[in-house]
């Protein structure tokens, strides 16, 4: 299982957290206890780097929603995150949670969109090809 969300201004604002959607909290997050109050777990996700990143997820609020909290500012200021990125979380075959990122296409003078392998699905590289990419 797999889900994808584009990040808004609000989830790539450093220091802010990231507002996760129902489904990806309840398929792909582990299990929440909601008899704890505030029902909150920390997430532990591998990158495709081989990277550990751990992110505080919490159920609060009104109306309640799903927000990782803790360490994601760190994510996506390591990952230099902007609004327009997608963030993408999956579940391996081996139970293991993954974390990825799809970039939006960044402007500039002599950007042509491809990055320097050309690949057409950057930040899934280590998800589509069995060779490393750098």
């Amino acid at each position: 299982a797999s889900f994808a969300k584009t990040l808004t201004q609000s989830d790539a604002n450093n220091g802010g957290g990231f507002s996760v959607p129902r489904y990806c909290a309840e398929t792909i997050f582990p299990r929440l206890d909601y008899t704890a109050e505030p029902p909150v777990q920390t997430v532990i996700a591998k990158d495709i780097h081989g990277e550990t990143w751990k992110f505080r997820h919490i159920y609060r609020g009104t109306p309640r929603r799903h927000l990782l909290t803790t360490g994601w500012s760190t994510f996506v200021n390591q990952k230099k995150l902007i609004a327009g990125d997608s963030i993408v979380f999956l579940r391996s075959e081996s139970g293991d949670l993954c974390v990825g990122i799809r970039r939006a296409k960044r402007g500039g003078l002599g950007s042509n969109g491809l990055t320097s392998d050309n690949n057409p699905y950057p930040g899934f590289s280590g998800f589509l090809r069995d060779d490393e990419t750098t």
